[in-house]
């Protein structure tokens, strides 16, 4: 008699439902238009989010590639040849005739030129090793770049990133490893104003970061 007064029971809400929804059957789909709508909403966000920030990371690596192969081709294209016929290279190279900039120097000078007149978007190249006076040759500056170094002493051929706020924008952050190159081995360990005199092909000299806030995409 329980199990047939239960049954009698839900059988008389369900009855009951079906004659709501029967009733009322433009506000239900009312509210499940609604409800659909929302969901929308939020995964086509969500994709667009996605998309923005798979953009930005493509335009920093950009960025960090253009910048290290320019460096690596002043370096053996200008830097050692005029080296060679007793022009010096140097971070104060405008208070001296007959100088010309650092590779590191011309780096840091092209990525502000890069990134000029693009609120928000920085480039820099930062060593714990920099020369001194040689512009912006700071060491690091906040705990994401001291994390990107610990990350590349292990992983020096992968790139290490995070999405921050950056100045009230949320911003990719985006570092690659400034390693030594073959090129430039000599002239670290041969400079008077070196740092280091002990460089190695390959090893980590530095970090190259970009930020790029991701909402300066949707005014592309």
């Amino acid at each position: 008699l329980q199990v047939l007064g239960l049954w009698r029971k839900s059988a008389s809400g369900v009855l009951g439902v079906l004659e709501f929804l029967h009733k009322h059957t433009l506000v239900v789909l009312t509210v499940l238009f609604g409800l659909c709508l929302i969901v929308i909403y939020f995964h086509i966000s969500q994709l667009k989010t996605q998309m923005m920030t798979a953009i930005a990371f493509r335009g920093a690596d950009i960025y960090t590639r253009a910048v290290n192969e320019m460096r690596i081709w002043y370096t053996v294209e200008i830097v050692q040849r005029l080296h060679d016929q007793g022009i010096k290279a140097s971070a104060e190279y405008r208070d001296h005739r007959g100088e010309i900039p650092l590779p590191a120097t011309l780096g840091r000078t092209l990525g502000r030129r890069l990134v000029a007149g693009r609120p928000g978007e920085q480039l820099r190249l930062l060593s714990p090793y920099p020369f001194p006076r040689g512009g912006d040759s700071r060491s690091f500056l906040d705990a994401f770049q001291e994390k990107a170094w610990k990350f590349f002493t292990q992983h020096p051929g992968e790139p290490f990133y995070r999405i921050e706020q950056v100045d009230g924008r949320e911003s990719l952050r985006f570092a690659k490893a400034d390693l030594m190159q073959g090129a430039c081995v000599e002239c670290h360990n041969g400079h008077p104003d070196s740092p280091k005199r002990d460089w190695q092909i390959g090893q980590v000299a530095g970090i190259l970061e970009v930020v790029y806030p991701i909402d300066s995409l949707e005014k592309v």
